[in-house]
């Protein structure tokens, strides 16, 4: 039997906060076979959440629909069929509403009751809890996916080691025998970046990042460079401190914020930023090293659980959050994820 749930949903294309309201009756169906329910106890939102509001065309988004990727739980009903030994009611998750899976369902983490695959939720190690786990899936699958190729005494240049998948990424270079790790940071997050185990830090708000990196390392270039936020000034320059064969692994676009549209100079710069990285010889105004745009993999959802039970046990892996807002104040959650202020997760407590 389907169930009625609260859920905040997105109302009509445009940016984060602005199109978002509280609903009361929002219809979840019960698992099927390889489904689980969950309640949902925190969501952690994801500045692509923002993006996509304000960019994706109505008609692919299905409005109305509830915002928010990750979530951390408690599993409330399981689906017949074959499941994994943890899917039981009671057992503690984390996991995601895949893009997929929210466009069929109109579902997101910003409600107190979801069905999903169980493939996308993994059971939440004993030892965090449930506000720090809540963030982890996207954030973390992408990490591991930028970290997959490292390998032990590599050189490593994290661009934007303050984000929330900086600092996971740090984590498991780490764990993989990076020799060398440096990020770029701001401000006085550097400080913060530098105490988690990061050799050295670039503050790339007093300096030009790339220009700095390359009077520091050009002697000693890097084996990866693997980019957070998308920062081209960074790219541009990255010959001068990154070995010749070295790929360089960018997962974000910075200069795409919540209020970007389709026609505007933001996404052009985008455009002709990856033309000169993915198209252009170097004749043309190319740059001379591997270039790859990348994202997380959901197929690994599996694996990244066992990674993170493991490096929580080993005290390895320490996500980090940086506000939890309440469930009726999810605007000013986005509102604050939006400013750009945050160090580390911002979370909505959904449910106690």
């Amino acid at each position: 039997m389907a169930s009625e749930t609260r859920a905040w949903q997105i109302t009509r294309r445009g940016p984060i906060p602005k199109t978002i309201k509280l609903s009361d009756n929002v219809t979840v169906h019960p698992p099927k076979a390889g489904e689980i329910q969950v309640k949902i106890t925190y969501a952690s939102l994801n500045p692509v959440d923002t993006k996509l509001a304000a960019v994706a065309p109505s008609f692919l988004q299905k409005l109305p629909r509830a915002p928010g990727s990750d979530f951390a739980g408690v599993v409330t009903a399981v689906g017949e069929g074959e499941q994994p030994v943890w899917a039981k009611a009671g057992t503690r998750v984390y996991g995601q509403i895949t893009a997929s899976n929210a466009v069929k369902t109109n579902l997101g983490s910003l409600q107190e009751l979801v069905t999903i695959p169980t493939k996308y939720a993994q059971p939440t190690p004993e030892e965090l809890d449930d506000e720090h786990a809540a963030g982890l899936s996207l954030v973390g699958l992408t990490a591991l996916v930028l970290a997959t190729p490292v390998k032990a005494g590599d050189r490593v240049l994290i661009v934007g080691g303050s984000t929330s998948v900086g600092l996971l990424l740090a984590d498991m270079v780490r764990d993989k025998g990076a020799s060398f790790v440096v990020a770029t940071a701001s401000g006085s997050k550097c400080d913060f970046v530098k105490k988690r185990g990061i050799d050295d830090v670039v503050d790339y708000r007093q300096v030009d990042a790339g220009g700095e990196l390359a009077l520091r390392y050009k002697d000693a270039p890097f084996d990866y460079a693997l980019d957070c936020v998308g920062e081209h000034s960074v790219h541009l320059q990255c010959p001068k401190f990154l070995k010749f064969n070295a790929p360089y692994l960018c997962i974000g676009a910075s200069s795409l914020s919540a209020n970007t549209g389709l026609l505007s100079p933001e996404l052009r710069s985008l455009i002709a930023w990856q033309l000169r990285a993915m198209v252009l010889p170097s004749f043309l105004g190319g740059i001379p090293r591997k270039f790859k745009q990348t994202g997380l993999d959901d197929s690994r959802m599996e694996e990244f659980g066992q990674l993170v039970t493991r490096l929580v046990k080993e005290d390895k892996l320490h996500p980090v959050v940086d506000r939890t807002f309440k469930f009726e104040e999810a605007v000013e959650a986005y509102e604050y994820l939006v400013a750009g202020r945050a160090l580390g997760k911002v979370n909505v407590k959904v449910a106690a």
